[in-house]
């Protein structure tokens, strides 16, 4: 049987995609003094502004409202879309076959959308799991046991904060995890099963301090969005095209009552006709131009989200078309924030790349690695795989335009052209990896009106032919 056979597997099983709520059969409509909750499903559903917010509701929210769903998905997919390389510093160039090594690893375990779902679970829910199947459990009981070190990574499967049922921790105050988990005992699926993990068989998605979601500090901004959202929707509804009123000529309050309970009228709308008698006045009535401007409302409460996520409002909205150097400046700043979430899930990369080394799964040879290896055989009497130094390198996620390119490229040029003035062109030369002119023609500097003047040599060129006059002068050793 083989290690993949014999190892049992942490996936989650069957299970359902996230939950979306919705105005239900028999929703009532809102009182005067309750806001649209988020989720909405009735008037008592819903985490409302300044209300406590449930996992469910967070959920809702990142699967139901734009915004929500911009900061929550989208930022966990542009955060690992361009992927990154892994170099090693010791050498002078990029190290390709290093790179290739852990990258194939990596496919291999499907990393990319792995990582991708627990940095979204963990920005929705303020924490995810991602639990490691190694080849050294035979069962789900060997799962409660700490990790043999140098098994073989064969599965990666992320768990919601809601998929955790039970958490076990440690109470030896002499240990190092005193108060942490060391034991998971995770849902998976729908089915009721349960699996129990030891946290060495465990990666712990978390980049915020006391695990919050990143929709809570925004989630009073979200809920008065949605309230605007839902007004602007139902005033369009309602009154955009009109309302019907009617007045019966000499009717009294009982007769109204008849009229309004008349089943022909109960469901008037401007699609519908009516026919009534002279003694009936019957027309239309709308907002008749008086309705307030809701972007007036709209754009400080999107600013507040904009703070609170720190993406810019115009990536919240959308690159706007014809406003391109706005955009790229906005982007650019996006892909700052980008660059701070990937430094805070690295650690949890490289604890993933080390496993993996540790294994011999990512193999990689250079004159080093190969020293180090013979050492610890000598020493050891048996094979061992060292940890390899290496960093990572995260490739930009902003690309900037021909023109921003070609904006930057001349004025280096004039850069460049200005250092002439006070450097020679050996040395600007030097700075571009350029080799020296021929003949000494770059040793000296240029004129104010243009050339090499005779007599203008660079201060280090003349402190050389000092150094060479002064060690032609000291006596020989033979002497």
């Amino acid at each position: 049987m083989s290690d993949t056979e014999k190892a049992p597997f942490v996936s989650g099983g069957p299970r359902t995609r996230l939950k979306v709520l919705d105005r239900g059969e028999g929703s009532q409509l809102l009182a005067a003094d309750e806001s649209v909750r988020v989720p909405q499903t009735d008037v008592g559903a819903g985490a409302s502004f300044g209300g406590s917010i449930s996992d469910s509701n967070r959920e809702f929210a990142a699967t139901r409202e734009p915004t929500a769903f911009r900061i929550t998905f989208g930022v966990a997919w542009d955060t690992f879309d361009k992927g990154f390389t892994v170099d090693d510093p010791g050498t002078e160039e990029e190290d390709a076959d290093l790179n290739e090594a852990v990258q194939i690893a990596l496919k291999a375990l499907k990393f990319k959308e792995q990582f991708t779902d627990a940095l979204t679970y963990e920005r929705i829910h303020g924490k995810s799991l991602i639990v490691i199947a190694f080849n050294d459990a035979s069962s789900t009981l060997d799962l409660r046991k700490p990790a043999r070190h140098g098994s073989m990574v064969l599965q990666l499967q992320v768990y919601k904060k809601t998929d955790i049922a039970h958490t076990t921790k440690e109470t030896d105050p002499m240990s190092l995890r005193f108060g942490k988990p060391v034991l998971y005992t995770l849902n998976r699926g729908s089915g009721g099963e349960q699996i129990t993990v030891h946290h060495s068989r465990v990666i712990l998605f978390s980049t915020r301090l006391d695990e919050f979601s990143v929709l809570d500090p925004v989630w009073d901004d979200l809920t008065c969005l949605r309230n605007i959202r839902w007004g602007m929707a139902q005033t369009m509804y309602r009154y955009g095209g009109g309302f019907p009123v009617i007045k019966v000529e000499g009717a009294d309050r009982k007769q109204l009552d008849a009229w309004n309970s008349d089943p022909s009228i109960s469901d008037f709308m401007s699609r519908t006709y009516f026919v009534c008698s002279d003694k009936v006045d019957f027309t239309f009535a709308g907002v008749n131009g008086v309705a307030l401007d809701p972007s007036k409302y709209y754009d400080p409460i999107f600013e507040n989200i904009s703070v609170g996520s720190g993406i810019p409002g115009a990536v919240l909205r959308g690159a706007q078309a014809g406003a391109l150097t706005g955009s790229e400046v906005n982007e650019r700043e996006y892909f700052k924030v980008i660059s701070s979430i990937q430094s805070r899930v690295e650690p949890y990369v490289e604890t993933l790349i080390g496993l993996l080394m540790a294994s011999g799964q990512i193999s990689y040879s250079n004159t080093f690695m190969d020293k180090a290896r013979d050492m610890f055989r000598r020493l050891l009497g048996r094979d061992a795989v060292p940890t390899y130094n290496y960093t990572l390198n995260w490739v930009p996620g902003f690309e900037p335009t021909e023109k921003t390119k070609k904006d930057t490229d001349l004025v280096e040029e004039q850069i460049r052209e200005k250092k002439l003035l006070y450097m020679t062109p050996d040395e600007v030369r030097e700075e571009l990896d350029l080799d020296p002119l021929p003949d000494k023609g770059g040793v000296k500097l240029k004129q104010p009106g243009g050339g090499l003047g005779e007599g203008n040599e660079d201060y280090f060129v003349r402190k050389l032919a000092k150094k060479e006059e002064e060690e032609s002068n000291e006596p020989s050793s033979s002497g």
